[in-house]
């Protein structure tokens, strides 16, 4: 549903707002699964076993497509589309997206980087917080809450006043910093602040997306947001076994990093955005762009 929603939000978006509508998606779908999403299952979790959040969730998406079907609009007004099976695998997502244009591979690329190094904290925090701090999952409810609130309020508070490209830039060196503080955090508070760091630092997520979206053709960015979709689920796959690796070798009894540094795999996901940083910078400098500014769609672009 991820990239289906993005699309539709692109679809309706003026381009100078989408950076900031994309942000707000961020905030009302993971902010609303840390805030709300979470803490609620872990609850009923305990108290009621494992398949009745399952059940819940079940009657939610039922829900959901009941809505899309009988009220939810078609976002798509070209009538001359038609849908090309060719188009439809994952492989010739990833060639467009990776394609000839500079400017898209290295957004591209860079997103790549960033989802992965986030797959850091979004595929281990709970675990990490239960070796490191001993929390349980309702300790680290509130800090999660904390997360969600500033996913939502971030985006739009900051990439209004950054603009894409600083945005994109200025947020990956702010959610480096902030891996890089959740690794070496040598108490809870300071593993909150950094946490803290972190979500300012998801900005840049919204603002590579909307650059992207921007190179698109208007009848096409649905297309382009399904590969970044695509994208976002192998970032997913390669994260969850790599980070749960890392973290078992810097903290598991007999480890070879064991008690030297727990927060290793934080501070591989900065390493990587680190490396996003770069790519980006260069990238940016050597083509000059008006998606980079937010305030056209390029239509002069082959994808």
């Amino acid at each position: 549903m991820l990239p289906l929603c993005q699309a539709f939000i692109t679809d309706v978006s003026e381009p100078s707002q989408l950076a900031a509508n994309l942000g707000t998606f961020q905030g009302l779908s993971a902010g609303g699964a840390f805030v709300f999403a979470f803490p609620v299952g872990g609850i009923l979790g305990s108290k009621f076993g494992p398949r009745l959040p399952l059940y819940i969730a079940s009657g939610l998406q039922l829900l959901n497509a009941l809505i899309i079907l009988f009220f939810t609009p078609e976002s798509n007004t070209n009538k001359n589309d038609k849908l090309d099976l060719r188009e439809t695998n994952p492989i010739s997502g990833l060639k467009r997206l990776f394609g000839n244009a500079p400017i898209l591979r290295t957004a591209a690329l860079a997103y790549f980087l960033i989802s992965l190094a986030r797959c850091s904290l979004d595929a281990q925090f709970t675990n990490y917080a239960n070796i490191r701090f001993g929390w349980s999952q309702a300790q680290s409810g509130p800090v999660l809450v904390l997360v969600g609130l500033m996913l939502a309020i971030a985006p739009r508070l900051f990439i209004k006043y950054f603009g894409l490209q600083k945005a994109i830039l200025t947020g990956i060196l702010f959610f480096a910093a902030g891996l890089s503080g959740a690794g070496l955090a040598p108490t809870p508070p300071s593993f909150v602040f950094s946490i803290f760091i972190v979500s300012i630092g998801c900005m840049s997520i919204p603002a590579v997306c909307s650059v992207m979206a921007n190179l698109a053709q208007p009848g096409e960015r649905g297309q382009l947001l399904g590969a970044v979709g695509g994208l976002t689920e192998l970032t997913g796959a390669i994260g969850s076994t790599m980070y749960a690796s890392l973290l078992a070798k810097f903290t598991s009894d007999g480890a070879t990093f064991n008690g030297n540094l727990p927060g290793g795999h934080f501070i591989v996901g900065s390493m990587l955005l680190l490396l996003a940083w770069g790519i980006a910078m260069a990238g940016f400098a050597d083509n000059k762009h008006p998606a980079l500014s937010g305030d056209v769609i390029v239509e002069d672009i082959d994808i």
